[in-house]
């Protein structure tokens, strides 16, 4: 083996990084659409998508990006979730923050609130639109 001839071991780190590049971004691919499929995000989305007060303020057909966060699973307390979901619009874009307990499928709440940054806007999903002020 000459000085010239370029080590065997640099190719296998340059594989071996890339490797575990790909396997990191398939691992963080999979957490967002497990938290895409949650309950949770679901029923905030269905939410905004159906509220007139999203629908004049972000435009029709709302998009929903994949959420960022957590869920977490306790089978004998309850279940958290705390997630941030991207939506947007033809007219304008935000943050959907989205904060839950729940036991099973029954989920409570205690935040769904959409801020549009750009207007300075900020939408209770958990106020009824009969109900919401423009404070």
């Amino acid at each position: 083996m000459s000085t010239s001839d370029p080590p065997i071991v640099i190719p296998i780190l340059v594989a071996a990084f890339a490797l575990a590049g790909l396997l990191a971004w398939f691992l963080v691919k999979a957490i967002k659409a497990f938290l895409a499929n949650s309950e949770p995000y679901r029923e905030a989305v269905l939410r905004a998508r159906s509220d007139p007060r999203v629908l004049d303020a972000l435009g029709a057909p709302i998009q929903a990006g994949l959420p960022q966060g957590n869920i977490r699973w306790d089978i004998l307390l309850e279940n958290r979730a705390s997630l941030i979901i991207p939506m947007s619009g033809p007219m304008a874009s935000g943050h959907l923050y989205v904060r839950a307990r729940g036991r099973w499928r029954s989920w409570n709440y205690t935040q769904m609130q959409l801020n549009i940054e750009s207007r300075g806007e900020s939408i209770d999903l958990n106020r009824p639109h009969a109900q919401a002020s423009s404070a």
